[in-house]
């Protein structure tokens, strides 16, 4: 004798991937990304996909259902990685000026591929420097020099300050998520000044 065939039990509103992804905060990813560092450093082209199938893992759900339509976050995470990219920068800068230029080269070689636009960043002129270019001019700026006080007005995620000596370093930043990066690093000063309001 047949068995009947059960129905699914539907999705619960808790389990459903939109809830999910609503629910997965910045800090969240960034210790998963921070966890997959290696990988994702390394990734190149592929760098968004990996991204995707390792958040997909962790949240117990497939790949194919992560779209911006369920809520997924593709500028979060490129904003989320690109905090560990700069922070990871800075622990390869040495006196060594070639190898420091190079380590940090082959860095953005084989990052991600960080290219989503918002409105918002498309508003604000949000643009990522080249890590290895943002370490230049730092050297062409002298804002390498420990002893230099450095003025960084739209600052993003701190890479044009790289090289700089943290306690000299008064940064302003007014999308909130580079801010807090910023506050991260040790910085003198970050301040959220927009000039477009200022007299």
């Amino acid at each position: 004798k047949e068995e009947p065939v059960k129905k699914s039990e539907p999705e619960s509103k808790e389990d459903s991937i939109e809830t999910k992804l609503k629910n997965l905060k910045a800090d969240e990813l960034e210790a998963l990304f921070e966890k997959n560092k290696d990988v994702l450093l390394g990734a190149k082209s592929t760098g968004n996909v990996k991204i995707k199938k390792i958040i997909a893992d962790y949240l117990g759900v497939k790949t194919s259902e992560m779209k911006e339509k369920n809520g997924y976050n593709i500028k979060l995470n490129q904003e989320v990685m690109e905090r560990i990219i700069v922070n990871h920068a800075k622990t390869l800068i040495t006196d060594d000026v070639d190898k420091s230029y190079n380590a940090l080269k082959n860095l953005y070689e084989n990052q991600p591929l960080l290219a989503k636009r918002t409105g918002t960043s498309a508003r604000n002129q949000a643009y990522s420097t080249p890590i290895h270019y943002a370490y230049l001019a730092n050297l062409y700026a002298d804002a390498n020099n420990q002893s230099a006080t450095v003025l960084e007005p739209t600052a993003g995620n701190g890479a044009m300050t790289l090289a700089s000596n943290p306690e000299k370093v008064y940064a302003n930043e007014i999308e909130p998520f580079r801010r807090a990066t910023l506050e991260g690093q040790g910085l003198n000063t970050v301040t959220d000044i927009d000039a477009t309001n200022q007299i």
